[in-house]
């Protein structure tokens, strides 16, 4: 039996069990999410958003970035032909998704910086 002694915080993205008495680190994988609306903010939960908005450009909005220190989210578009805005990249980083492209941003305390793209 997995007992959890505590809960992922906002800034780790782990959580320790204990099993047969003993106690380790295990990973904790952060949610999946579809949007098929003009307009989703990125939760503390989630670390994968899907855009499949067919009414035309979808925006995503990142958290605050000094509230999710060492976080990381991807961003995918899997519609063929829209475009996706990401709102509260670090200045001078890719903000646009077109057709079936995604990113992955990572928060370093102060910004949201692109670490992968494809």
């Amino acid at each position: 039996m997995i007992t959890y002694t505590n809960t992922p915080s906002t800034d780790i993205q782990f959580a320790y069990e204990v099993k047969g008495g003993v106690e380790r680190a295990v990973l904790y994988e952060r949610a999946d999410n579809t949007v098929t609306t003009s307009s989703y903010t990125v939760t503390g939960t989630v670390g994968m958003v899907y855009v499949n908005y067919t009414g035309g450009t979808a925006t995503i909005t990142l958290p605050s970035a000094s509230t999710y220190p060492r976080r990381e989210v991807t961003v995918k578009n899997i519609h063929a032909s829209n475009t996706v805005n990401i709102s509260g990249a670090a200045a001078g980083e890719t903000s646009s998704l077109t057709a079936k492209q995604a990113i992955t941003y990572r928060s370093n305390g102060t910004g949201w910086y692109v670490i992968g793209k494809g």
